[in-house]
């Protein structure tokens, strides 16, 4: 009896230990189905993020843009809808870039003709479902279409629409950039919101975040190509401005030179006296008027020297010569200026070889810096080196004068420029001296350059040329 007792016992341990292992095994059957779902959603996940990545690198334009992230987000995750719309604040509106649909939904849609492509939802900040998202910048989402399609669609027309799609929830993701919605991303799914497990909803809100910052990108883009579109028009309408500027100076100063060199000529003549005895006195004032009259032509020449630089009008003709000799005879041409002032002006020459080089031009060039030296050196004096460098002739020269401003240096080769002091102290200059001798030094493929230490503490121009002796008698523009 007891054994029989204790067989029951027996039954009943088996029983209950054969009833724990089945519950046990459901549970881990569940929890694997569970971490299988999510590793899928993972993988799916990161599928689409990383294509995400490579879209937003490689496309720049926003609605292109647009077009292939929604197409991507509604291949990947085979939801029924996946539409950006752009937020307008200016017309409190939204407004469809783009949309990708799946065929079940397409089907819907052709059959109610129906069309999302180009909708307009008017009044966002008060839409009964859009203003959540656009205003408090939070995702909202709704059970069917006919919440946030209502105005739309004619109200018979969205109830069938609604009835007839496979869409159980409609999610409106607001896409931020410094916190500020410039779009919303709305993801249509064929199952309610709450069947959307928790791991759903974060793998949503992590592409989200990369989708706002290609999108901010883009626009980005877009305005800088706006921009640069702008700048182009104006750059070639500055262009034209510059080209008539530039024929207007050359015809002024063709008109103006004639005249002028009459003057010289007939003031000359009288000096000289051709007609006849002139009074001491009348011939200082024609003295005076003379080297005025000397002065305008020069200032003349400048602009037309100027002129034909920017038209690419003004030809090198390259022969070879001494530089030493060059330079030499424009110092004993200047030499009285120096005088005048009361300054010394010195040379020292180095043994250089002989390079080819535009004699008129390169006169120009020198001379300038030369004369800029003495006119604006009061005390002390000008010094002018040659030297041989490397393939190169150096010509150095350093004055004593009112210095060179970091500033200044910046932009003192430049068109219509002058430094403060130089400006001060002599009014009457165009700023175009220095600008030519750039233009000719680089049309001798060399370079020009000033060192000083600042104000009152004088300058260092340097002129540099290569020498090239293959070099023959050639043409060229600058």
């Amino acid at each position: 009896m007891f054994s029989d007792f204790q067989r029951q016992d027996d039954k009943r341990e088996v029983s209950k230990t054969d009833f724990d292992y089945e519950a046990h095994l459901k549970t881990i059957n569940e929890e694997l189905y569970k971490r299988n779902v999510e590793l899928a959603i993972k993988n799916k996940t990161l599928s689409l993020l990383q294509k995400l990545y490579e879209v937003s690198v490689l496309v720049l334009e926003p609605k292109l843009l647009a077009a292939k992230i929604v197409k991507l987000i509604q291949a990947e995750l085979d939801f029924e809808l996946v539409q950006m719309l752009l937020c307008n604040r200016d017309k409190d509106r939204l407004e469809s870039m783009k949309l990708a649909v799946s065929s079940r939904f397409k089907n819907v849609l052709a059959e109610n003709n129906c069309s999302l492509d180009e909708i307009k939802i008017e009044g966002a900040s008060t839409h009964y479902f859009f203003a959540p998202v656009v205003i408090d910048k939070r995702m909202n989402f709704s059970e069917g279409i006919t919440a946030p399609f209502s105005g739309c669609f004619d109200k018979n027309i969205l109830e069938k629409l609604n009835f007839d799609t496979p869409i159980k929830a409609l999610l409106a993701h607001p896409l931020m950039i410094e916190n500020e919605v410039i779009a919303i991303l709305l993801l249509a799914i064929n199952r309610p919101y709450k069947d959307l497990i928790e791991f759903e909803r974060q793998s949503i809100s992590s592409f989200i975040n990369v989708i706002s910052v290609a999108l901010d990108r883009s626009f980005i883009y877009q305005k800088l190509k706006i921009a640069n579109h702008k700048l182009i028009i104006a750059n070639d309408r500055l262009r034209e401005l510059d080209k008539l500027k530039s024929e207007f100076i050359s015809i002024s100063s063709h008109q103006l030179r004639g005249p002028l060199t009459v003057i010289k000529g007939y003031i000359s003549m009288i000096l000289e006296e051709s007609f006849g005895k002139v009074n001491r006195d009348i011939k200082k004032v024609l003295q005076d008027v003379y080297y005025s009259n000397e002065k305008m032509i020069g200032l003349v020449n400048e602009l037309l020297n100027a002129s034909r630089v920017e038209r690419g009008a003004v030809t090198l003709v390259f022969e070879e010569g001494d530089l030493n000799k060059f330079t030499a005879a424009i110092i004993k041409e200047l030499d009285w200026k120096a005088k005048q002032k009361k300054i010394d002006l010195s040379f020292k020459p180095a043994k250089i070889p002989p390079v080819f080089f535009d004699v008129d031009k390169m006169r120009h060039a020198i001379y300038n810096v030369i004369d800029n030296a003495i006119k604006y050196t009061d005390k002390g004096g000008v010094e002018v080196v040659t030297k041989s460098i490397k393939g190169k002739i150096q010509i150095r020269v350093k004055d004593t004068g009112i210095g060179v401003t970091q500033d200044e240096k910046q932009k003192l080769f430049k068109r219509f420029t002058r430094g403060d002091e130089a400006l001060r102290l002599h009014p009457e200059g165009t700023g175009l001296g220095l600008f030519l001798v750039k233009q000719i030094v680089e049309g001798h493929k060399g370079k020009v350059w000033v060192e000083s230490k600042g104000r009152y503490q004088g300058s260092t121009f340097y002129i540099e040329i290569p020498v090239n002796l293959k070099l023959k008698k050639v043409l060229t523009k600058i």
